[in-house]
């Protein structure tokens, strides 16, 4: 009998030592501690948002068997505001934006050197389609209880955004006091 996957780490510590193997070995002390970090918010990131995930055919056929087969997928924008507490709707909206915000801040040090935004939004906005469209694979397939929301599309990226911003805003601040004392030096 297959266990369900619950947790990646296994899976995460290979990955992470072929990763180190090849290549991040060459980089400075400071760009393999933004890559580790990097690294492990993307694990997380991936265990919050996708696992746990049945493998038993038993556990599947359970979970499909109970589960609202319409409720895969929210394509209207919004729908939260309709029946809930502000509560739950604020809670869903922060975390889902709170969420993101550790890629746009690694992608703003990634990019930091052209202050281009089209890049890692794209990046932020490809990442949580992804994990929405697996979401509705492994909610339609393997009955998970999660589902792909548009909702959650639109403040991911916001989140990633904001941390953006703020990144470029922060370093921008930093740049400009370096070169103000450097011209009193």
């Amino acid at each position: 009998m297959l266990v369900d996957i619950e947790s990646g780490f296994v899976i995460y510590i290979f990955v992470y030592i072929v990763y180190f193997l090849q290549g991040i070995r060459k980089l400075t002390l400071r760009d393999k501690i933004v890559h580790t970090c990097f690294f492990i918010y993307i694990c997380a990131l991936i265990d919050v948002t996708l696992l746990p995930l049945p493998l038993s055919r038993e556990k599947i056929m359970y979970n499909l068997e109970f589960q609202d087969q319409t409720n895969y997928i929210h394509l209207t924008p919004f729908t939260m505001f309709v029946g809930f507490q502000a509560s739950d709707i604020f809670r869903n909206y922060f975390l889902n934006m709170v969420m993101f915000m550790p890629m746009g801040l690694f992608l703003a040090l990634k990019y930091k050197n052209n202050h281009k935004f089209l890049k890692p939004i794209t990046i932020v906005f490809l990442t949580s389609l992804t994990i929405e469209t697996l979401q509705y694979f492994t909610s339609k397939y393997l009955g998970t209880w999660r589902i792909c929301d548009i909702d959650d599309l639109i403040f991911n990226t916001l989140g990633g955004l904001l941390a953006l911003i703020g990144s470029y805003g922060i370093m921008n601040v930093f740049t400009y006091y370096q070169n103000k004392t450097s011209y009193l030096k």
